[in-house]
């Protein structure tokens, strides 16, 4: 075996994604393309308070589509 194709061999066998995590994806159900989790902060002003809420958005987004759904606790 040639050292080229022993060292294809050893890249087959290596994490693909090289330690980087791989953003969650779930099929649309409108148009069936890749939807992507978005986790963002909202804050939202509230009557009579002086401070704004921030909180927590989890939601699966289309980019084909622009079709969304609120994300389950514990999904990702």
């Amino acid at each position: 075996m040639s050292t080229k194709s022993a060292d294809m061999k050893r890249a087959d066998t290596k994490a693909p994604t090289g330690g980087v995590r791989i953003a969650p994806m779930k099929e649309c159900p409108m148009c069936g393309e890749s939807m992507r989790l978005s986790v963002r902060e909202v804050q939202e002003r509230l009557p009579g308070h002086g401070q704004p809420a921030t909180r927590t958005v989890r939601e699966w987004l289309c980019p084909e589509c622009d079709y969304f759904e609120e994300a389950e606790t514990g999904e990702e």
